[in-house]
């Protein structure tokens, strides 16, 4: 059993006016992959996401200790993930866009995981520097980028950096910090009198809209959107100088720009999540699951899935499988090599890297890598399986996808599976 602490109060208002919009009992740990021969066993976690009624902000009602959350076998590193790259190109440019043409003394990322933003950064920043757990016991390379390997909870920045920075950024970290807005002040204190401040995370009015309810998880102890971050910035001392969205990062995305001092900006208009809106949300979501896995077990094998990401046991758990696989999947098809011959802790579906090209003709497909849905898809129109099944999240919640044309069009056959049409009620 994990070590959990339960949060009495709001993390941001400090109100103790809590109430629960989402109960997961027996949640799954996620993200971790293990050798085939590996007794690991996933750990489950009475899990629930809370709103304070006062400022709006939703958070998770336990939070698991980092050290055991962040163990050795935790395997999120952005360069695994197709999305980091343009995500990081598109910060950068935001950056860019907030101060044309300057070129900062010292930049500083907290949460910098595998340099993938801070090597962008470099035509921006003379100096920079990255502060992440994952570099505690090794030693970055050579890439002129100074590394701390602590959680940043820890760092006496002061003492640590050689001068104070004047572009602190964050992009996917903030909503794993228990403390945020203590964190934001301290950030505020040791920063440059003119230095830019720009931090991104997940949106929480995108989740909430696309249904993509499979993103709460015990890692994300917050779930941000425009209004609580423009309230932590309230809270923390921080003067808002703009914001982005970027829709197509994790489902979507809001950075938000600030400084210190007089606001920069006319603060824009926000509301926070509907409470009642939320729930009637979920419950679409949880029947629409719940139909989705009716059909898997219609489907006449073999079955496989497509995309291992670091979410596939939180898409089981609301499929239904709280307590073991999803038992029709025969393997699950990932494009990465090193995940190629693992498995998911306390799961017993292999990940393999390919299929022999043959057997795809007659291989149905469920695409479960939910943050990759559009490029999966796009690859296995090329491959022309029998049929892709796709969950019914975002754009995709009316309907699932079948390869009838890929399948005219390479003479594969006609037998289909038909669409999954998803409830609105």
């Amino acid at each position: 059993m994990h070590k959990v602490f339960t949060r009495r109060s709001c993390a941001l208002c400090e109100s103790e006016q809590m109430r629960t919009a989402i109960a997961l009992p027996g949640f799954p740990d996620v993200g971790i992959f293990t050798e085939p021969d590996d007794e690991a066993v996933v750990r489950r976690t009475d899990q629930a996401l809370e709103q304070c009624a006062l400022c709006g902000h939703l958070q998770l009602a336990n939070v698991i200790s980092p050290e055991e959350i962040y163990e050795d076998d935790y395997a999120h590193r952005s360069s695994a993930s197709h999305l980091s790259r343009p995500a990081a190109d598109w910060f950068v440019d935001y950056v860019r866009d907030l101060s044309p043409g300057h070129r900062y003394r010292q930049a500083l990322e907290v949460g910098c995981n595998d340099l993938i933003l801070l090597e962008r950064l470099a035509p921006l920043a003379a100096s920079r520097a990255g502060v992440d757990p994952i570099w505690k016991d090794a030693s970055p390379p050579g890439l002129g980028i100074e590394v701390i390997g602590d959680y940043a909870e820890n760092v006496d920045f002061d003492r640590e950096l050689a001068q104070a920075p004047d572009l602190v950024i964050s992009t996917h970290n903030l909503e794993h910090i228990v403390d945020p807005v203590a964190l934001v002040r301290r950030l505020l204190r040791s920063a440059a009198d003119d230095a830019l401040f720009v931090i991104e995370v997940p949106d929480v009015d995108a989740m909430i809209r696309n249904r993509r309810f499979d993103q709460i998880f015990h890692q994300h102890l917050h779930y941000f959107g425009l209004a609580s971050m423009l309230e932590l910035l309230r809270r923390a001392g921080g003067s808002y100088v703009g914001h982005r969205y970027n829709p197509a990062n994790w489902g979507g995305t809001v950075a938000v720009a600030f400084r210190r001092g007089e606001p920069a900006a006319a603060l824009p208009e926000t509301r926070p999540p509907d409470f009642d809106a939320l729930q009637r949300q979920y419950r679409t979501f949880r029947n629409q699951m719940r139909q989705f896995a009716e059909r898997l077990w219609q489907v006449e094998p073999p079955l496989v899935g497509y995309g291992a990401g670091q979410m596939f046991p939180s898409l089981a758990y609301h499929l239904g499988h709280q307590a073991s696989d999803i038992p029709v999947l025969s393997c699950i098809v990932d494009d990465n090599p090193q995940r190629a011959g693992l498995r998911y802790a306390g799961l017993s579906i292999p990940i393999v890297s390919s299929l022999p090209e043959t057997d795809w003709q007659e291989t149905a497909v469920v695409i479960t890598a939910l943050d990759a849905i559009d490029a999966i898809h796009r690859r296995l129109a090329d491959i022309g399986p029998r049929a892709i099944l796709i969950p019914p999240v975002g754009p995709w919640s009316s309907f699932s996808s079948t390869s009838s044309s890929t399948q005219a069009r390479q003479g594969l056959g006609s037998r289909q599976i038909p669409p999954f049409q998803a409830s609105t009620t």
